[in-house]
C-alpha cells in the first residue's frame, strides 16, 4: 500500500484493508456483547456456505486478474525505434501498479474465503459434538414412536 497522501486518504484506505484482512467470522452463535471488538462478523449458518462459494468466486476471478495483469507487463514493443521503446516502457510501468492492486484483491478475497471457511469448519463441528453430546447423555436415538413415559 501506499503512503498517506496530503489528506490520508490513502492511509484510512489501508487501514480500512487491513481491518478486513483480520476479519473474524462466527457462524451461529453471538460475537457477545454489543459494542465489542470490531472486525467480528456473524453468519447465518444458512447463508454461510454460499457467501463462502461467492468468496472462492471472487477469489479466483482476482486470482485471473492478477494473472493476466503480470502478463501484460512483459509486453514487447512492435519494433525498437525510440516511439515505440518509450510507450511501451510507460505501458509497463503503468501495469506493474495494476499487478500490485490485482494482487492485493486476489489476498483480500482469498483471505476472507479461507477464514468463512474455517468458521464454517468450527460450526460444523460444533453442532456434530453437541449431536454426539446429546446421544451420550440419552437423548434423541432415532425412536420416535415410543411417546411419553
Amino acid at each position: 500500500m501506499a503512503d498517506s497522501d496530503a489528506n490520508g486518504g490513502q492511509a484510512a484506505d489501508a487501514g480500512a484493508i487491513g481491518s478486513i484482512f483480520n476479519a473474524e467470522f462466527v457462524v451461529g452463535r453471538s460475537l457477545g456483547p454489543p459494542g465489542g471488538e470490531m472486525g467480528r462478523f456473524r453468519l447465518d449458518p444458512d447463508e454461510a456456505p454460499s457467501i463462502h462459494r461467492a468468496l472462492v468466486q471472487l477469489a479466483e476471478n482476482m486470482q485471473s486478474d492478477y494473472q493476466l495483469a503480470q502478463r501484460l507487463c512483459d509486453a514487447q514493443p512492435p519494433a525498437q525505434d525510440p516511439a515505440s521503446l518509450s510507450f511501451t516502457k510507460a505501458a509497463v510501468q503503468s501495469w506493474e501498479i495494476s499487478v500490485d492492486q490485482a494482487e492485493a484483491r486476489w489476498q483480500l478475497y482469498r483471505g476472507l474465503a479461507e477464514r468463512v471457511g474455517k468458521a464454517i469448519g468450527e460450526y460444523q463441528a460444533a453442532d456434530e459434538q453437541a449431536g454426539r453430546d446429546v446421544n451420550d447423555a440419552g437423548g434423541d436415538q432415532g425412536d420416535t414412536d415410543k411417546g411419553f413415559a
